[in-house]
């Protein structure tokens, strides 16, 4: 009986681990970016020459997946132990409403009391690359625009960040400089 026990827990834990991972990370955040970057700046904007090498084949792959891993004969379908429907695709729809509310990696391990475990590598490792990406994306948006005026004239990224801002709840509202840095680093972090 311990061992089913230990099975089921196993199984719901993984579950839940996986849906968020592949609807949080990949279905939400890399998607809305990689669509935003490809739709609203033109292939020669820096910023979007800097980005494609991390949103390569987004989009196709995520489609590609899409049937695999979410339908009721899907991969997650057959390899977890909970009826498709009223178990799985709640889950998966209730994933799917937490991913779309902006929040920053740090504030997100703060919410869940990770930030200072010395045991999580995500909170460790994780906040590192956090910091790293976040130098590297802030130095970026000032090397592309030295000052808010110049951001404010790229009517390109006020469509990418407008999109991004209509599909992810909850994140900075007015178009600026700081506000594009900050909602930049979240998308970059989750699409590596």
């Amino acid at each position: 009986m311990w061992e089913w026990i230990k099975q089921k827990l196993r199984s719901a834990a993984f579950n839940d681990v996986a849906s968020l991972h592949l609807i949080s990370a990949h279905y939400t955040w890399g998607n809305y970016a990689g669509i935003a970057l490809r739709m609203y700046l033109e292939k020669d904007h820096p910023f979007r020459i800097a980005l494609t090498p991390h949103f390569y084949r987004t989009t196709f792959t995520l489609e590609s997946a899409a049937s695999l891993l979410f339908n009721p004969d899907g991969m997650l379908a057959r390899f977890l132990n909970y009826e498709y429907h009223g178990g799985i695709e709640e889950n998966f729809k209730m994933q799917l409403d937490k991913a779309a509310n902006f929040s920053t990696w740090t504030d997100d391990l703060a919410k869940r009391n990770l930030l200072d475990d010395p045991l999580i590598a995500i909170a460790n490792d994780g906040v590192e690359l956090y910091q790293i990406l976040t130098q590297y994306i802030s130095d970026l948006i000032d090397y592309i625009y030295p000052d808010d005026k110049s951001v404010n004239k790229d009517e390109g990224m006020k469509e990418v960040f407008k999109y991004i801002s209509e599909h992810i709840a909850g994140g900075p509202e007015q178009f600026s400089k700081e506000s594009l840095k900050k909602v930049n680093v979240r998308k970059q972090l989750f699409a590596l």
